[in-house]
């Protein structure tokens, strides 16, 4: 099977990068389904590392304000005349370009916000969610239909349980309110508990620029004592934090899909404290591996209980439903129906 993956492409995604969420994930798909047996072409950032065996259609990133919308039309535009090429398409870029402008072509369209988020226009038909609440969100605000397929791949060989756990909580996100770190500070100061601190600006503050005031807010309360700041940290550095704390901890009021963070977590073995919210709900099994919470009444509790879990009971359903295996191997079904003609819409 020829496969096309449209990548985000502010970012290119390197050996070792520190933030590149969805960009990395394209890599990590393409790089899968080559293993596989497919032939396989990624469209994204010129900077990308591309795995061995997979081709590059290079594009150039934003530059100043030029950002996520400008670089996906130039590349659409680019490109337009090569996507006839290929057998199916899997877009998990922002706009959704070729399904709009090149009617019923075989694409698949990933949703990769939650539809109360969104300020990019949707794909006409072959949407898909990665969380079952994410295929009610897509009906709901935009009477659509949408399926529901998993886009998460953790390595179980790779985020496992090492050694003992710690006494410290760790919080990890963009450096932003609605990744709920300073939430996490505020909480962890109140109750006088220790809170490691780790995630990277994002992909909206310019490289160079000075602080945000939330930012310079999460940096003032770190004491690189009880509240230790880490900043961005690499993929490794990332696992040795999340293998000896105490739980993970994340507090915000953001509604969000699904979250990396917290399937990578409990593969590791740590348990996980988060907000009841959105399809955050599918992940955790409350008061097995984590707890779900709707109030600070609710962090309260968690924290009190947190080390009565055994986050190992579930893990290897966990490692099954995330496996690289088992999720590219999921899309590759999909794909044959749709190269066949199926839609939904």
């Amino acid at each position: 099977m020829k496969i096309l993956t449209f990548s985000p492409i502010e970012l290119p995604y390197t050996v070792g990068a520190r933030y590149t969420g969805l960009e990395r994930l394209v890599v990590q798909f393409s790089e899968q389904w080559q293993k596989q047996g497919h032939d396989v072409t990624l469209l994204a950032h010129k900077d990308t590392d591309v795995p061995k065996g997979v081709k590059l259609l290079p594009c150039e990133g934003y530059i100043g304000n030029d950002r996520t919308i400008h670089a996906e039309q130039k590349a659409y535009m680019k490109y337009q005349s090569d996507f006839y090429k290929y057998d199916v398409i899997w877009d998990i870029g922002h706009l959704h370009l070729i399904a709009r402008y090149m009617i019923n072509m075989p694409t698949v369209n990933v949703m990769n916000h939650a539809p109360e988020h969104s300020m990019y226009p949707k794909a006409p038909y072959n949407l898909v969610s990665w969380s079952k609440w994410g295929v009610g969100q897509i009906r709901k605000y935009y009477h659509q239909a949408s399926r529901y397929q998993e886009t998460i791949m953790v390595d179980p060989e790779v985020y496992k349980p090492k050694g003992k756990r710690g006494d410290r909580l760790l919080t990890l996100g963009r450096m932003s309110a609605d990744k709920g770190n300073l939430n996490a500070i505020l909480m962890c100061r109140k109750f006088g508990l220790k809170l490691d601190v780790a995630g990277g600006r994002g992909s909206e503050i310019h490289k160079g620029s000075g602080l945000t005031e939330y930012e310079q807010k999460v940096r003032e309360l770190c004491d690189g004592k009880d509240i230790v700041f880490y900043g961005e940290v690499s993929e490794e550095e990332k696992l040795g934090l999340m293998q000896k704390c105490r739980a993970l901890i994340y507090v915000t009021q953001h509604t969000e899909i699904t979250s990396h963070k917290v399937q990578e977590a409990m593969l590791v073995g740590a348990p996980v404290i988060i907000p009841k919210r959105g399809g955050l709900s599918e992940i955790v099994t409350n008061g097995v591996d984590g707890y779900l919470c709707a109030s600070e009444a609710d962090y309260v509790m968690a924290l009190d209980h947190i080390d009565k879990l055994d986050p190992t009971k579930t893990r290897e359903q966990v490692a099954l439903k995330y496996h690289p295996d088992t999720v590219s191997k999921g899309y590759i079904e999909l794909f044959g129906k749709i190269c066949n003609g199926e839609r939904w819409k």
